[in-house]
Formats: structure tokens, sequence, C-alpha cells
């Protein structure tokens, strides 16, 4: 029922989306420490403000006190990360959390998640050339998407159709 998923990939600044994606979340932006630095990608705009609205409420429903986004590019890729100091997904969920319906936590007074956000985000992250990806390291829960950069033989708009995700 969900049917095919229509992307417009163009090169994007990933610091001016991040500002974008923030502004649509009210009252969770003052926990954001957003990094200097940005990088240039290729990816649709609105696909990716999804993807960060995402992250953030994640991290903001889920992580710790301190929310941070950072940027960075290496060999032809370009990517963002939103870390927190919380405690990080359960080791035993870590292989699944992008799968449909699969929820790590269980947080009473929470909104509750149906646990289709990561599963979303990390289709919409691969139909645009990138990924989605989840660590954590000795303090920081930290989900990295990855796209392309934005370089001259990648700047001119494409259109990508895929399905986008169904429950297995």
């Amino acid at each position: 029922d969900i049917g095919t998923l229509s992307i417009t990939l163009k090169p994007v600044d990933l610091a001016v989306q991040v500002r974008a994606a923030m502004d649509t979340l009210q009252g969770l932006t003052p926990k954001v420490v957003v990094r200097p630095g940005t990088a240039a990608g290729v990816a649709d705009p609105t696909r990716l403000r999804q993807i960060l609205r995402n992250l953030l409420t994640n991290a903001f429903r889920y992580g710790g006190e301190k929310i941070e986004v950072r940027f960075g590019e290496s060999a032809g890729t370009v990517w963002v990360e939103v870390a927190d100091d919380g405690p990080g997904i359960p080791e035993a969920y870590r292989a699944r959390i992008f799968e449909p319906y699969v929820s790590a936590h269980q947080f009473k007074g929470l909104t509750a998640s149906v646990g289709l956000g990561l599963t979303v985000s990390r289709e919409l992250a691969r139909l645009m050339g990138g990924d989605l990806e989840y660590d954590h390291d000795a303090k920081d829960s930290i989900f990295r998407l990855t796209l392309g950069a934005a370089s001259p033989a990648r700047l001119p708009s494409s259109q990508v159709t895929g399905l986008a995700p169904t429950p297995s």
C-alpha cells in the first residue's frame, strides 16, 4: 500500500538542512549543539530533513543531556552525525534497530514508538545513495548519515524511484 517514492537528488549544504530540520522541532533546539563545519552532499532536501528530524527527535526522547550534530567528509562521501551522551541502544537490539517495528526503548511517559522511524530513515538514505548506521563509542550513542559528496560529476539533478520499506 505504501507504493513508490520519488527522490530528487541535488546538491545540499548539510548545515543548512540541519538548521531547517531543527526549526521544526520546537523545544528541542536549546539542547542541541551544532558543531562548526558543514559539508556539501547530494540528497533530496525534503527527505534529508525527514531523516534529520527523526534522528534529533530520537536523541531528544531517548538520549542523554548532551546532543551534538557534527559534519565531515572523506573519500567522495560526506556525513552528518547526531550523537548523544545517553546510555545507548542495548547490545541485544543494535543489530535489529533498522528493522520494521523494532523498538529498543520502553520508557514510560514518552510518546510510544511503533518502530518505523529508523527503518524509513535508512531506506531513504539508501535511496539517495547513502546509508545510515549506528555506533556507540565509550561515551556517545552515534547515528551517522552518509551521502555522496557534491562533486561536479554529481551536480545535475536526477530522479530515483524506489520502493518504500514494507513490513516483513
